[in-house]
């Protein structure tokens, strides 16, 4: 490892920019190589004035999201259970995919832009987003926002020991990542703050969902139970975005017997329209019979629509 960062630093330059872009391609799609290794000695490079920082960080951002691309729509077109059981060809091992489907459930969306600042969940958290079919706008918007802040810290580390003549060790490099990544997080951790404020606020009872005083329609609740291929195949995302989309409260899980359950609460017409999109579901599934009943709404209703 150490003779390969030398060598980066002595042959970065002959690479260039379209080096830096396939690198943290590389970086960012199955294979395991550390962006320390990559951008620090671009940014070493651009402080003697031999590579433009801003194009470092460019090209660097560009590599990410291309490489987190690649893992997207292989996950998006192969599935979940192939994953599982070939992803050990592609070096993708059963934790660490299990690793990347937690931390995608339990954040949501905003976990690609997140994850792009995580050591192991970095390079893999485009493939649940991938299996949840996660819109390709909003993705590669995530994955470029967090690509370009982890390759602004990473070259301005390197830019720092390159304007200071001092020499730019591994060791050194891993030192000031880790310091600078505490602080990346926090900042982070603040931004995750706000977008879970502002997702809980749009979804909030009058947010821009229709109810009896605006659709004039009476309201229902009812319970969808969904058979099949759905499970691992971004079933529960597919209805948290139709449901949004229509303006559906209530939750949606998964069951022990590999079903998914739904439960909604809009009107007839609505719920209607909902049931005609869980019976067609996301492209990875396939649905093989959905029962729907009436549903008692709690006292207090939905207060939005979220996984479980």
């Amino acid at each position: 490892m150490q003779t390969f960062f030398h060598w980066l630093v002595g042959n970065i330059a002959d690479l260039g920019y379209l080096g830096i872009v396939v690198l943290m391609a590389v970086e960012s799609s199955v294979v395991p190589l550390p962006s320390e290794l990559v951008i620090p000695p671009a940014g070493y490079l651009a402080a003697r004035g031999e590579m433009s920082l801003p194009l470092v960080i460019i090209s660097g951002a560009v590599g990410s999201v291309g490489g987190a691309l690649i893992n997207y729509v292989i996950a998006a077109f192969v599935g979940l259970p192939v994953l599982r059981r070939y992803g050990k060809f592609l070096l993708i091992s059963g934790r660490s995919l299990d690793r990347a489907q937690l931390f995608f459930d339990r954040h949501g969306e905003i976990s690609t832009l997140i994850g792009r600042l995580v050591p192991v969940v970095r390079h893999l958290i485009s493939i649940p987003a991938g299996i949840c079919r996660m819109r390709l706008s909003r993705f590669m918007a995530f994955t470029a926002i967090g690509a370009g802040v982890w390759c602004t810290v990473l070259a301005y580390i390197g830019w720092l020991l390159g304007k200071h003549e001092q020499a730019l060790q591994a060791a050194a490099v891993q030192a000031y990542s880790h310091r600078a990544l505490v602080w990346v997080l926090i900042a982070a951790a603040a931004v995750v703050a706000a977008y879970v404020y502002w997702d809980r606020t749009r979804r909030a009872p009058g947010a821009g969902r229709p109810d009896e005083r605006t659709s004039g329609l009476p309201m229902a609740a009812r319970r969808f139970l969904v058979s099949g291929r759905v499970q691992g195949v971004g079933f529960r995302w597919f209805a948290v975005r139709t449901a949004e989309r229509l303006g559906v409260r209530g939750w949606v899980r998964n069951l022990p017997d590999g079903s998914v359950e739904v439960i909604a609460s809009a009107d007839e017409i609505v719920l209607t329209a909902l049931g005609v999109e869980l019976r067609r579901g996301p492209r990875a599934a396939q649905v093989t019979q959905l029962v729907s009943e009436e549903f008692a709404e709690p006292p207090g209703g939905f207060a939005g629509f979220e996984v479980r």
